[in-house]
């Protein structure tokens, strides 16, 4: 999936700044969800943290944390 629009990137910054806000405040079980599935997708796709954008290399990175998260 190629990232290229403002409104491609809010929905990943939201994405992020709401998964960092659980994680330090210490929340160990999150449910993710998202009305975009390609956005699901992208982020679950095994190469995900090899994808140009750094936002959905972050949030990969949030996945592999110690905490139960469920992507929906």
């Amino acid at each position: 999936m190629k990232v290229t629009g403002s409104w491609d990137l809010s929905k990943y910054w939201a994405i992020y700044t709401g998964l960092k806000l659980v994680w330090d405040n210490g929340f160990e079980r999150i449910i993710l969800q998202s009305d975009f599935p390609e956005d699901v997708t992208t982020i679950h796709e095994s190469n995900a943290e090899y994808n140009p954008n750094s936002l959905v290399r972050a949030i990969k990175g949030f996945s592999r944390k110690c905490w139960d998260m469920e992507i929906q």
